[in-house]
């Protein structure tokens, strides 16, 4: 377990763009008191493109503002391709969080990506399986979640991505096994908002439950 009072993750912060791949880690535990904390990055600066990086056993994230599986917060652009968690348990107290991105400023792409066994995402504010808020446009394909529990203390809460500040695009994704959704405002199974067009194509939920506190 790493505790630190602002931010806590692999790599605390990323000035430059930055490409991390190949690596696996086991039983990864990361707790912060801060604004950012992350299984893989705490805070990127610049575009980041993340390949072949899995968090095995368990991944253990608890934050007070922005939490996430793999970054807490991009300012840029951020890929993510053939990655994957094992029994992720993600928290943020007092703000958004994300089973892969808490925050993106700039485009988000994942491929292949997959969370299983478990996915718990609780947050206080923009929660989502993968995303709590992209800024920008979100695409995701050919990825999945399995046995997923995502649940927003007070904003919205989604399978997929709870915002999306462009176009929301998913492909071939599939929620297996139970997919719960609790919601203050908006719950969704793939995407709670999106400022721009929503397309959901060759996707599915296998057992859905969402509900929002406000109807």
């Amino acid at each position: 377990a790493v505790e630190q009072n602002s931010k806590a993750a692999l790599f605390t912060q990323i000035v430059s763009a930055a490409t991390i791949k190949n690596l696996t880690l086991e039983n990864a535990s990361f707790e912060a008191d801060g604004e950012f904390t992350a299984g893989l990055i705490a805070y990127a600066n610049a575009a980041v493109n993340i390949d072949n990086v899995h968090f095995t056993k368990k991944l253990h994230i608890i934050g007070r503002q922005a939490a996430a599986g793999f970054v807490a917060h991009a300012a840029n652009s951020i890929t993510i391709n053939n990655s994957s968690i094992e029994n992720g348990n993600i928290n943020s107290t007092s703000t958004r969080a994300g089973g892969l991105v808490a925050y993106a400023g700039q485009a988000v792409t994942l491929t292949n990506v997959k969370c299983t066994e478990n996915l718990s995402v609780i947050g206080y504010s923009e929660t989502g399986g993968f995303v709590g808020r992209a800024a920008n446009s979100i695409t995701v394909t050919d990825s999945d979640i399995e046995n997923g529990n995502i649940s927003s203390m007070n904003g919205d809460a989604a399978g997929i991505v709870s915002y999306a500040g462009q176009s929301a695009t998913i492909d071939k994704v599939n929620c297996t096994g139970a997919l719960v959704i609790k919601g203050q405002n908006k719950a969704a199974g793939f995407v709670a908002q999106a400022a721009n067009s929503i397309t959901i194509t060759n996707s599915g939920i296998e057992n859905e439950n969402v509900s929002s506190t406000d109807g």
